[in-house]
């Protein structure tokens, strides 16, 4: 076990300027079996779910990896073609069109391992072209890590390193040697942590654990999903979008996040909750506690608490 230091010297910065890695998001697909029940209700993948005024947690791993230029390239691996747009808009709006690859996985669903295996199959042929590993992120968690002290921490000689908390907690971030990588079949599911690891293990491979003051939440549903809002607003990340319309006479308590296009009307009350994009809160509406899905309208009056908000509720309706 590596336990990373909480600073790094002057020549560890030098040496992480020079980009060698490549990362791969496993953003998944909300037709997989591993699909999170709030992503399933808001028809939302994870990645994609706005934690802050600016980003989704996807977008946020994209920027601080090329921004701080931690790796050379960025790819997104989706288990369906029609999520391919999602995610390229996405890359677009971070500013990083250019740089980031979607890639659509044509096999029928092989788990993240599997996922990784394909990838580098299709995408990297020859040994040389990822040579220095692949840096796996899995999207179904907000992470609070420094990558740049990660990378520098990785030992050439494991054939993966995993990030954990300082309790041993995995943060979904694991960096994968060749050897590795051409240990997971190209056929049938395999699993990165029950099936890869363990086969390393088996084989007398070495997994490197890297400890660090790090910090990562799942988000699975509406109370780790409001949690992560209430973390991003205690970073002091702007909530509301300038892009947004609030009336002035509403109150808005709490940890709110109001999304781009979103409308909150007069007199309307908004406690803890998230209201995505171009959604409507009307007149006098209490929203407590839940998630407004994007462009859905809540009618006025109506009173939405400790839910994520369906049309199909009747106006007044209070599920708690």
């Amino acid at each position: 076990m590596t336990v990373i230091p909480t600073s790094s010297s002057e020549s560890d910065r030098a040496e992480r300027g020079k980009p060698r890695l490549r990362a791969l998001l496993l953003a998944g697909s909300l037709r997989s079996a591993r699909s999170t029940p709030i992503a399933q209700a808001l028809g939302i993948p994870v990645g994609a779910l706005p934690i802050d005024a600016s980003h989704c947690s996807l977008s946020l791993l994209v920027d601080r990896l090329l921004r701080e230029r931690i790796v050379s390239s960025v790819a997104i691996a989706v288990s369906e073609p029609t999520d391919r747009l999602l995610y390229e808009l996405i890359a677009e709006e971070s500013g990083y069109k250019d740089r980031v690859h979607v890639w659509a996985d044509t096999q029928p669903h092989r788990g993240p391992a599997g996922i990784v295996r394909d990838y580098c199959d299709d995408q990297l042929p020859s040994d040389a072209t990822f040579g220095n590993g692949l840096l796996v992120l899995e999207c179904s968690s907000y992470m609070e890590i420094d990558f740049a002290r990660v990378v520098s921490a990785f030992d050439p000689s494991a054939d993966a390193s995993v990030v954990t908390t300082r309790d041993l907690r995995p943060c979904g971030v694991v960096h994968l040697s060749h050897r590795s990588i051409v240990r997971i079949p190209q056929v049938g599911f395999y699993d990165l942590k029950q099936q890869l690891i363990k086969a390393i293990g088996d084989d007398g491979g070495k997994t490197l654990p890297l400890c660090g003051d790090f910090e990562s939440w799942r988000i699975s549903d509406l109370q780790s999903y409001l949690a992560v809002l209430r973390r991003r607003s205690a970073l002091g990340e702007l909530m509301r979008s300038p892009r947004a319309r609030i009336d002035p006479t509403s109150i808005l308590q709490g940890t709110v996040l109001v999304a781009r296009d979103a409308v909150i009307q007069a007199g309307a009350f908004i406690s803890d909750s998230a209201i995505l994009p171009s959604a409507v809160v009307g007149d006098g509406a209490v929203i407590a506690r839940s998630v407004i899905p994007p462009g859905t309208h809540v009618p006025s009056g109506a009173r939405v608490v400790d839910q994520v908000f369906a049309t199909l509720l009747a106006a007044n309706d209070e599920v708690s």
